[in-house]
């Protein structure tokens, strides 16, 4: 298996995105600040939305903010510690053992 995702295409210039890893986005992003769930969800986390919200109920994930009322936000420095917490956390396919 490839450690290349390709996503979609650059809305911008129709380009086909290509990520080398989840390593090399996290460098990418500032030790602080923000991130949408936009970019958490298929770059960063392994989960489905309602996955990644039964997570933060649960305590299981980090709790985002609510930056004004149509916008909520992780914490990056949460996020990372998160995925430094759980480096397992690999997308699993369907077919593995529950």
């Amino acid at each position: 298996m490839s450690s290349t995702q390709l996503h979609p295409a650059c809305p911008a210039c129709g380009q086909e995105i290509v990520i080398d890893s989840r390593k090399r986005i996290l460098e990418a992003l500032p030790e602080r600040g923000y991130i949408r769930q936009k970019l958490l969800i298929p770059h960063l986390v392994p989960y489905s939305p309602a996955t990644l919200w039964r997570r933060v109920k649960s305590g299981e994930f980090p709790a985002p903010i609510k930056l004004s009322p149509r916008i909520t936000a992780w914490r990056i420095e949460d996020v990372k510690a998160w995925l430094n917490a759980n480096p397992d956390s690999k997308r699993r396919s369907k077919s593995s053992p529950q």
